[in-house]
């Protein structure tokens, strides 16, 4: 559609067709390579960042419970330990 477009313009613009040439077409090509190689540069980005981003939410997910494992290992010690305290013999 858009070569279709482009083309009449430029049909009634340049009237001269130089044979084994058309500009048109060439144009319309190179537009049509630039647009693919952006999108699968954007496809290829979108995918990386998802990839990143989860992730970051299994390390994050992985970094919450070893702390709660160590909270509740330190509250377990000072409870031991108050508790040892408090024994005389």
């Amino acid at each position: 559609m858009f070569g279709n477009i482009l083309g009449n313009i430029l049909g009634s613009i340049l009237p001269i067709k130089l044979p084994g040439l058309d500009p048109v077409s060439d144009a319309q090509k190179a537009a049509e390579r630039a647009i693919q190689k952006q999108e699968i540069t954007t496809a290829n980005n979108t995918e990386k960042m998802a990839n990143a981003a989860s992730s970051k939410s299994n390390t994050d997910t992985k970094n919450s419970m070893v702390n709660l494992r160590i909270d509740t290992a330190t509250k377990t010690i000072n409870a031991v330990t108050k508790a040892a305290q408090g024994i005389n013999f």
